[in-house]
């Protein structure tokens, strides 16, 4: 059913830990989802501003491809993943499970 409104896509390349070389990531793929592009302002329990700049809904299927760190691609914007929320509804409401990854 959410599938319907994925109009939006986006490449992640998924964060895979620290190597000796630096930061690892997966092949870049591209994903599927709707994008929720914009500036939102909120205070941390420091009381510092941070400014949010996406959230990105996909398929729950795709939450794995979304570890904080991995870096993704938003219409040519290079960000990263600060959060990540599964939506899981069972069997009564998996027609809008969903995850959703803010992006710096």
């Amino acid at each position: 059913m959410l599938g319907s409104i994925f109009v939006h896509t986006v490449t992640v390349e998924t964060f895979g830990g620290a190597g000796p070389s630096g930061d690892t990531y997966a092949a870049p793929v591209v994903v599927r989802g709707f994008l929720d592009d914009g500036l939102v302002r909120m205070m941390d329990s420091g009381g510092e501003q941070i400014i949010q700049k996406s959230v990105f809904y996909a398929a729950l299927a795709d939450a794995a491809k979304f570890t904080p760190e991995s870096r993704v691609t938003v219409n040519g914007r290079p960000s990263q993943v600060t959060q990540v929320r599964k939506r899981a509804g069972g069997a009564l409401f998996g027609a809008v499970e969903h995850v959703e990854v803010d992006l710096t």
